[in-house]
C-alpha cells in the first residue's frame, strides 16, 4: 500500500489523469444505468397500453413516422430504434417510417400518407419546420385533423426545447416525447401564420420568430465550444467590442387581444367522433354509416353573444427600438388547458447594456418566458395580430431571422396572424 502511495505521488500529473479517468467512467456508467432503469419503467407503461383490449369495430392504432436519419451527425436511425421505436411497438401502435435524409422529400412523403391516427415528426429543428410547412399547405383531406408528434433527435432541437423545457438527457426527451404519443393524449396548439413580404408564400411557426442583432450573435456562439459555459459571455463581451450589437427601429401595426364578443366569434362547428358505441354482431360486418362516424354541431357561444368590443379589430401603431424581438405563440408559455387566445411579442429593452444580461438572455427566455413581465431585461405584449414594417437599413443590417430554428431571409413586412388551436400536439402533460 505504501508503494502505491509512493508511486502516485511520484508520479502526480498520471494519478491525476487516471483517478480523473476512474470517475468519469463510474459516473457515465452510473449514469447509463439509471437511463437504462428510466427506459425500462416506461416500456412497462407503454405495454400496460399495448395489453388493452381493442373493443369491437375498432382497429389497431397507426401512426406515420417520418425520420430524417440525417439529423444529428447521422445518429438518428439508431436514437429512434432505441428510445422510441419500443415505447410505440409497446403500446400497440402500427407504425409506418419514411425515412430520408434529404429534407426537400418530406413534403413528397406527406403527401402520399394514408389515413393514419398519427403523424410523428422525427429529426431536427429543419425536419420538423419542413413537415409544419407542408402540414398546413397540402390540401390533403383529414390531414390537418391528424394528431402530430414531434421527436427530437436533431443535435439542437430549438422546437421541442421550447415547448418542453424540462432539464432531461437528450435521450430522455426522446422517450418522453414517444410515450406521450403511446398515450394518445392531444392538446389543441396555436400556429403563427408569417407572411414574409407583401407578395411572399406563407410559413407557419407553433413556436414563434426572433430578429435583431442578438439572433445574429447567438448563431456565433456554437464557434467556442471550447470555452464551455463562458462561451456566451465571451461571445457578447466580443460582439459589443466589434460594435456589433445595434439596435433595429421597425414601426408595429398590431391589433390588440380580445376575450370574444359579438364582433369577432363566429359559430364554432365541432365534430365529436363515436368509438364506443354499442353494435351488434352483423353490424360489425358492414362499415359504419357516415352519420354514425361524426356528428357536426354549430353553436354560438352564448356568453359573447351579447358583449360588445369597442377595441374588437381596430389596428394600432406603434414604434419600437430594441436589440431583440421575439414573437412566441402560447404554447411554450401557458398550461394546455388555457381557453385564453393571443400571441406574445417580447422586446428587449433598449436601455439595459449590461453584458452578463446579454449572455445570460437566451438561456433565461425560453425556461422564463411566463414571467417576463417581471423580469427587467425585457418587455412584453399580448396582441392577437401584427405587423412589423422594418427599415431600409435594419435590413442592411439583420437581413435574416429565425422561425422555430430555422433561419430565413427577410423579404419585406412581416405580416403575423394568429389561428388559435389550430394544430393537435401529443403532450405528455395531458391525460
Amino acid at each position: 500500500m505504501a508503494k502505491i502511495a509512493t508511486t502516485l505521488w511520484t508520479h502526480k500529473k498520471k494519478a491525476a489523469v487516471l483517478f480523473g479517468a476512474i470517475a468519469w467512467g463510474t459516473n457515465y456508467g452510473l449514469e447509463k444505468r439509471r437511463i437504462h432503469e428510466i427506459m425500462r419503467s416506461l416500456c412497462l407503461e407503454a405495454k400496460q397500453f399495448g395489453d388493452r383490449p381493442i373493443p369491437i369495430g375498432q382497429q389497431v392504432r397507426k401512426a406515420v413516422v417520418i425520420l430524417n436519419y440525417g439529423s444529428h451527425k447521422s445518429k438518428a436511425r439508431k436514437l429512434y430504434e432505441n428510445y422510441a421505436a419500443p415505447l410505440l411497438n409497446l403500446a400497440g401502435i402500427q407504425t409506418t417510417i419514411y425515412a430520408t435524409d434529404d429534407t426537400t422529400k418530406l413534403r413528397e412523403y406527406l403527401e402520399h400518407i394514408e389515413q393514419t391516427d398519427a403523424v410523428i415528426f422525427a429529426g431536427g429543428d429543419d425536419t420538423v419546420f419542413e413537415c409544419i410547412q407542408a402540414y398546413f399547405k397540402l390540401d390533403k383531406p383529414g390531414l390537418s385533423s391528424t394528431p402530430v408528434g414531434i421527436l427530437p433527435l436533431g443535435y439542437s432541437n430549438a422546437v421541442y426545447n421550447a415547448l418542453r423545457p424540462e432539464k432531461l438527457e437528450d435521450v430522455l426527451k426522446i422517450a418522453q416525447a414517444a410515450m406521450a404519443a403511446a398515450k394518445g393524449a392531444c392538446a389543441a396548439s396555436d400556429v403563427l401564420e408569417i407572411k414574409n413580404g407583401d407578395n411572399a408564400e406563407k410559413d407557419y411557426a407553433i413556436v414563434g420568430l426572433q430578429w435583431g442583432s442578438l439572433r445574429d450573435v447567438e448563431t456565433v456562439v456554437p464557434k467556442y465550444w471550447y470555452l464551455g459555459p463562458f462561451a456566451p459571455l465571451f461571445t457578447y463581451c466580443l460582439a459589443t467590442v466589434k460594435r456589433s450589437l445595434t439596435s433595429i427601429s421597425t414601426v408595429l401595426q398590431y391589433v390588440n387581444v380580445c376575450p370574444g364578443c359579438s364582433k369577432c366569434e363566429q359559430l364554432v362547428v365541432t365534430t365529436t367522433t363515436i368509438t364506443n358505441a354499442p353494435r351488434t354482431w352483423w353490424q360489425n360486418i358492414i362499415s359504419r354509416r357516415k352519420h354514425d362516424l361524426a356528428v357536426p354541431h354549430s353553436t354560438l357561444p352564448q356568453k359573447f353573444s351579447d358583449e360588445v368590443n369597442e377595441d374588437c379589430g381596430i389596428i394600432h401603431e406603434d414604434s419600437l427600438v430594441t436589440e431583440d424581438l421575439h414573437i412566441l405563440t402560447r404554447n411554450c408559455t401557458v398550461p394546455v388547458h388555457s381557453d385564453e387566445r393571443y400571441l406574445y411579442l417580447t422586446f428587449r429593452r433598449p436601455d439595459i447594456d449590461t453584458l452578463w444580461s446579454k449572455s445570460k438572455l437566451r438561456s433565461r427566455f425560453l425556461n422564463e418566458v411566463n414571467k417576463l413581465g417581471d423580469v427587467e431585461h425585457y418587455a412584453k405584449r399580448t396582441l392577437q395580430e401584427v405587423r412589423i414594417l422594418p427599415k431600409e437599413n435594419d435590413l442592411v443590417q439583420h437581413p435574416k431571422m429565425e422561425i422555430d430554428g430555422r433561419v430565413v431571409e427577410i423579404k419585406g413586412p412581416l405580416h403575423v396572424k394568429l389561428h388559435p388551436k389550430k394544430l393537435f400536439l401529443f403532450s405528455p402533460e395531458v391525460g
